[in-house]
């Protein structure tokens, strides 16, 4: 043994015994909160699980939300609820998730405008790419259908881009900066347009309705949620968004078509927790919604409105994100929108 002085000894004792003082309490804070954490990773989910959806129901999102709740409540084995909150837009149900606890019990049904956040609004309140946990996305679709109404007098893309070079036009969008915002404003800057004029509304049906009611002559809009009017004749598309035609309307034509070097990224769904989501809660969502998606039933809830059931794991989500976020960036850049 290596002699030591005595006063050195009696620092290193003290120095020893202090060090366990300070570090028995956080190692034990440490552990307790392992122990929590599988312990709630082991019990979940022990209750409903909400599913908010920030726009308001019978848009594109909540139909692909709605498609997967009721299948998901299934494998899960736990009641799902879908809550539309609506506002600002998507701000407002965006944040309230972000600033949720990361108990898995609070859920965001994101879709293509969660990529435009950070690119269209300063303040929203949240970082989109650091505050959230990708779970699995859950649905794509091909594009977007340019629409008017049956009265209108535009018959064709030509005709609407002509109608424009002799007069303003109007175009709806559910909010400033919202995808179909961008895409709208995409589309008249590739045609070199300036005199479409853009009125944000608050969801994608009052744009329906402001279209119907003559407030505006246009919209992009969701296959889903302009099917059911395309069929009864009420509305009549113009073009479409997609790289391949539309299959349940194969001869409307491609906006690619008749503008040169547009491309816009496809819509999509997906869920998104809280950051610091426990990984074991995450993984065992990732997996549910893996097996909601096999499920035949949800391909037969989402094909009639547009959208694919399509699976990835929160790894391939958060890269499908990043790519996500760069195309729109790009969109944005074109349309010269800027974060207001």
């Amino acid at each position: 043994m290596t002699w030591c002085p005595a006063p050195l000894r009696w620092i290193r004792t003290f120095s020893f015994n202090a060090a366990i003082s300070t570090l028995a309490p956080l190692a034990a804070m440490f552990f307790s909160t392992v122990c929590a954490t599988a312990q709630s990773a082991q019990n979940y989910p022990s209750e409903t699980i909400r599913i908010i959806v920030p726009f308001g129901p019978a848009g594109g999102p909540d139909l692909s939300v709605r498609a997967l709740q009721s299948v998901l409540q299934e494998t899960i084995k736990q009641s799902v609820r879908v809550e539309n909150r609506p506002g600002a837009n998507s701000i407002i149900g965006t944040r309230a998730v972000a600033t949720a606890a990361p108990d898995g019990y609070t859920l965001l049904g994101a879709s293509s405008g969660f990529s435009t956040i950070e690119i269209t609004t300063s303040q929203p309140g949240f970082d989109p790419q650091k505050d959230f946990a990708p779970v699995a996305l859950t649905a794509r679709a091909a594009g977007y259908l340019l629409v008017v109404t049956s009265k209108s007098p535009f018959k064709s893309m030509a005709d609407l881009v002509a109608g424009a070079k002799k007069q303003e036009i109007f175009y709806a969008s559910p909010g400033i900066g919202n995808t179909l915002h961008l895409v709208a404003a995409l589309f008249a800057e590739r045609a070199g347009v300036s005199s479409f004029k853009h009125i944000p509304y608050n969801s994608g049906p009052e744009t329906v309705l402001a279209m119907v009611r003559g407030e505006v002559s246009f919209l992009f809009s969701t296959p889903p949620a302009v099917l059911g009017l395309l069929q009864t004749g009420e509305l009549r598309a113009l073009g479409y968004t997609g790289a391949q035609p539309y299959p349940d309307m194969p001869a409307v034509p491609l906006v690619s078509g008749f503008v040169k070097g547009f491309r816009i990224a496809e819509p999509w769904t997906g869920i998104l927790a809280p950051a610091k989501t426990p990984d074991p809660v995450i993984a065992i969502l990732s997996d549910a919604i893996r097996r909601a998606v096999e499920v035949p039933r949800y391909k037969t809830l989402l094909q009639g409105g547009g959208y694919y059931p399509y699976f990835s794991t929160p790894q391939e989500f958060r890269a499908f994100l990043e790519q996500n976020f760069a195309d729109w960036r790009a969109a944005a850049v074109a349309a010269g929108i800027k974060p207001r």
